[in-house]
């Protein structure tokens, strides 16, 4: 009994550690390294250096994965018009998909961030596009970040199923 006792409280040990860093979005650790996560590169984007070509509507995308019967595409190309952006530290923007809906870009690794102040712009973005399920806590975390209202971060409530995008360069439409 006492072993079996022992064995459970390791599992539930072992599954929080893997959920806390599974559903972990921002970093504090890193906070010292914001400023130089968020220079450009050298074609005046962040991350890896991208270009414009062939990218795809995130509503094309989406349209062209649903065809397939697929749930993840890597190495893509995505462009669309930035809604919002995470005002704390610019680790996510989200993007309109052109039917109403956004697309959630996050950046791969952590490894740069975006600025702050990049909503209305046109942005293009590499990388890897998956149907994911967000959660409700996540999606307030989110909120939250944006700068919401406690009111409208406590109206959520469902998770959301949605295309997301893991990002390894962006390059913003110069205005």
């Amino acid at each position: 009994m006492k072993k079996t006792i022992l064995a459970l409280a390791l599992c539930t040990v072992a599954l929080g550690s893997s959920f806390a860093q599974a559903n972990k979005q921002c970093d504090p650790a890193k906070e010292s390294k914001y400023k130089s996560l968020s220079s450009p590169n050298k074609a005046g984007g962040y991350g890896v250096v991208i270009t414009k070509d062939n990218a795809l509507t995130a509503s094309a995308l989406e349209d062209q994965m649903n065809a397939k019967g697929t749930k993840e595409m890597s190495n893509v190309k995505i462009m669309g018009k930035v809604n919002s952006v995470c005002k704390v530290k610019g680790c996510w923007m989200e993007v309109d998909n052109g039917k109403g809906q956004t697309v959630r870009i996050r950046f791969k690794d952590y490894k740069f961030f975006v600025p702050r102040d990049c909503e209305n712009q046109v942005v293009y973005a590499q990388g890897v596009a998956r149907f994911d399920t967000t959660s409700v806590a996540t999606l307030q975390h989110y909120a939250e970040d944006a700068g919401k209202s406690k009111k409208e971060i406590e109206a959520i409530t469902q998770p959301e199923v949605s295309l997301t995008f893991e990002a390894e360069g962006v390059l913003f439409e110069k205005k």
